[in-house]
């Protein structure tokens, strides 16, 4: 009698857990290019942001593990930044989330005294992980958050 509960327990932990991953599913298939594209686009910057190579993006980010990665920065004398990554795994993501909220935080501590005036691109930047994937921007308006709410579903 017990083997069965513990067996209708377990089905029921298995369905739940499945009905719970599926809500909170981000998209799998996230083309970096365009996103990057549509958030160079669609933000507001008053700097020419250049796209920059993997080393230079392990140098500032710390990240070496990502699946894919497209980082767009300024000429420094801006904060602006667009950094996204896809990684393996959550718990990659989780690590990348974390060194991009350090990334960030270098910034403001750098933009503290050496133009303080864009504290405030910083203060609204958007770092956020979804699923997988990771994403910065530091612009001069909100509009990335809609144009991610709109490819991350949420």
């Amino acid at each position: 009698m017990r083997k069965n509960i513990l067996a209708v327990l377990m089905a029921a932990l298995m369905l739940l857990t499945l009905f719970s991953c599926g809500e909170s599913e981000t998209p799998s298939d996230v083309d970096l290019e365009t996103l990057a594209e549509s958030l160079l686009e669609g933000g507001s910057f008053e700097d020419a942001l250049a796209q920059i190579d993997d080393g230079t993006v392990t140098m500032l980010y710390g990240i070496d593990n990502a699946l894919e990665q497209i980082v767009y920065i300024g000429s420094g004398a801006t904060p602006e930044e667009i950094a996204l990554f896809a990684f393996e795994n959550q718990a990659d993501a989780e690590a990348g989330f974390a060194l991009a909220k350090m990334r960030l935080a270098d910034q403001k501590e750098q933009f503290t005294d050496y133009n303080s005036w864009e504290m405030p691109k910083l203060e609204d930047a958007v770092v956020k992980q979804y699923g997988t994937y990771v994403v910065l921007c530091v612009s001069g308006d909100s509009r990335a958050e809609a144009i991610l709410s709109e490819t991350f579903g949420g």
